[in-house]
């Protein structure tokens, strides 16, 4: 029943390159993608990183987050790649300040020793892409090619159920 789920749910395959990050990628790995589509989720650089208090962080980043609609979320990027989060996020004092509560041992370093964190920030429903890889192919050099297919939760719906007879 759940190849019948896949053939009905899994319609869409994306292929890409990308940095070095990209091996940290196995077979069927969940990664959400994110792109530059309107109305989709938003990327930034992060500048800073500081407790605002009550639990919370105060996220500056280089670029103006859209805040239209409800329910905003935001990650971002470790030093190995990996992705951290995603945690609900309010405005700051203005649209390049995201006030999350994300716990200290989480936060990133922000000092010039290396990359600055990656920020991705858009309303929950559609702040990325869904996506189950499917190969990792180191491409020589910096690059490594990926491709994955949409995930989607209904593939996964009768798993629990008794087939049919």
């Amino acid at each position: 029943m759940r190849y019948r789920r896949q053939m009905a749910y899994r319609r869409w395959e994306y292929r890409f390159t990308t940095e070095l990050e990209g091996l940290n990628a196995g077979y069927k790995s969940y990664v959400p993608l994110l792109d530059d589509i309107p109305g989709y989720g938003q990327s930034s650089i992060m500048r800073s990183i500081v407790d605002a208090g009550g639990g919370d962080a105060k996220i500056t980043v280089t670029e103006d987050m859209d805040w239209s609609g409800t329910g905003h979320v935001v990650a971002f990027r470790n030093e190995y790649g990996e992705l951290v989060g995603p945690y609900s996020a309010t405005i700051g004092d203005n649209d390049r300040e995201i006030v999350a509560a994300i716990p200290a041992v989480d936060w990133p370093d922000t000092t010039a020793r290396q990359e600055p964190p990656h920020v991705y920030f858009g309303t929950a429903e559609k702040w990325t892409f869904p996506a189950l890889v499917q190969s990792v192919e180191p491409s020589g050099g910096l690059e490594v090619g990926i491709s994955a297919v949409n995930y989607d939760a209904r593939v996964y719906a009768d798993d629990d159920n008794t087939p049919p007879e």
